[in-house]
């Protein structure tokens, strides 16, 4: 017997709206909202990478002992 995915598939952009919605509703006025965009395109993925493999390399440097 299979299963159907009975979830409805929504865009990305759609699903950013929803989040952001979501978490202004759960902030109410205790807190200020601040909206920015961060310029990001598909040149900027390989620089992106880089840097992620750094992170995780240096990351790998790092001990934490706990006693």
């Amino acid at each position: 017997m299979s299963r159907t995915n009975t979830k409805k598939k929504i865009s990305i952009q759609a699903s950013r709206k929803s989040l952001l919605k979501t978490l202004s509703n759960k902030c109410g006025d205790k807190e200020k909202i601040v909206k920015k965009k961060i310029p990001f395109s598909n040149d900027d993925v390989p620089t992106y990478l880089e840097w992620l493999k750094n992170f995780q390399e240096e990351s790998k440097k790092t001990r934490i002992i706990v006693s």
